[in-house]
């Protein structure tokens, strides 16, 4: 496998780990949503997607019909590109609502929740790691991953109000305002990761022949 071949593979990985090292560093609660952080995570691994042959997702027989030979235009790309994208956006369409808190603890998350629940006057009841807020339509489980100080709402029916839970993140963002963290190691880790990567496939690429460059470019763009 060429230098090309791994930075196409590990480029985009590279890049998501240093944007993860950076909001693990920023000292402050960041929060998300399921749906950026499952795009995040599919764009993080699409150069390894891409890499494979293009009749891993256009069988011949196919492309043949659409008009797309040899596959070697950019509408075979594009083909497979948009393929790609519509997988992704069916998994998130699959999937159960969720908020994706870094850099904060479980008892954090909880003193925000309990703070704005009782700001806005909400009815609501706990039932261990469990969250049922009636007037929002929200029913969700806190999980954490202590080590990267990371906590997740995750939906634990399949039930559930969209525009409810995006009240909660717009709230909960404010909430957790309040609150400082100090870097934890996990910023340290994405960041080594990915500077390391980066710098690698930058030292590889300046190394590698020009001439066997534009071999693997041209193979890979027109197999």
């Amino acid at each position: 496998m060429s230098t090309l071949h791994l930075a196409i593979a590990l480029g985009p990985l590279a890049v998501y780990c240093l944007t993860l090292g950076l909001i693990n560093r920023v000292g402050r609660p960041v929060i998300t949503n399921g749906t950026r952080e499952i795009y995040a995570v599919g764009l993080a691994v699409s150069g390894l997607v891409f890499l494979g042959p293009l009749t891993l997702f256009v069988p011949e027989a196919v492309a043949e019909n659409i008009g797309v030979t040899h596959f070697n235009t950019i509408v075979g790309w594009g083909f497979m590109v948009l393929t790609y994208l519509l997988g992704l956006t069916l998994f998130v369409l699959l999937s159960r609502q969720r908020l994706v808190v870094y850099n904060v603890s479980v008892d954090q998350v909880r003193m925000a929740l309990d703070s704005l629940l009782r700001r806005h006057n909400l009815e609501h009841e706990w039932a261990g790691d469990a969250l049922a807020i009636a007037p929002l339509g929200v029913q969700l489980q806190v999980d954490s991953v202590p080590r990267l100080r990371n906590v997740s709402l995750v939906a634990t029916t399949g039930r559930q109000n969209y525009l409810g839970w995006r009240h909660l993140e717009r709230e909960l963002a404010l909430e957790l305002t309040q609150f400082e963290s100090a870097p934890g190691l996990a910023g340290v880790v994405f960041l080594s990761v990915g500077v390391a990567t980066l710098v690698a496939l930058a030292f590889g690429l300046v190394a590698q022949d020009p001439s066997e460059l534009s071999a693997a470019l041209q193979e890979i763009l027109l197999p």
